[in-house]
């Protein structure tokens, strides 16, 4: 072998693994907040897509056991209880998540969503929710007791 010949091997520098980790350490602190905005508008839509279950659910109560029951919203507690009319009987109470919070309420008398044993609604209204970054979803109740949600 002669005496300036290097023998070859296979491998990474230390130059070449220190650029590629500081590579991946740019790429993870760019990407972080748009993970943390990603983050907080999936939980936006996701409590309003809950809130809209838990309308379909107080609809097919009234229409089950042929009853009125409301969806009472309290907007300073940021939450709402399914509730039958009649025996003032709490079925469910919700909290939205601590990001999310009911920014308006309109249509509907002291925030209450009443449906009868047809399964439709005494007032048609809507709910606005919005989350930390003001972003917002909106939830349409129609007369026929449908709800829309619109993000």
């Amino acid at each position: 072998m002669k005496k300036n010949q290097r023998i070859k091997t296979k491998g990474f520098t230390i130059t070449e693994l220190t650029a590629v980790l500081g590579i991946i350490a740019f790429i993870s602190i760019m990407s972080a907040p748009l993970f943390v905005n990603y983050q907080k508008n999936t939980k936006l839509k996701s409590e309003a897509r809950i809130l809209a279950t838990n309308l379909r659910l107080t609809q097919q109560l009234a229409i089950t056991e042929q009853k009125i029951y409301q969806l009472k919203l309290y907007p300073l507690t940021n939450s709402y209880q399914i509730v039958n009319a009649e025996t003032s009987n709490i079925f469910k109470e919700v909290n939205f998540d601590s990001e999310v919070s009911i920014n308006q309420i309109s249509g509907l008398t002291n925030n209450l969503v009443s449906l009868n044993p047809t399964g439709g609604v005494a007032e048609t209204g809507s709910i606005t929710l919005t989350n930390t970054r003001s972003q917002i979803s909106t939830l349409n109740i129609k007369p026929s007791g449908y709800v829309e949600v619109i993000d």
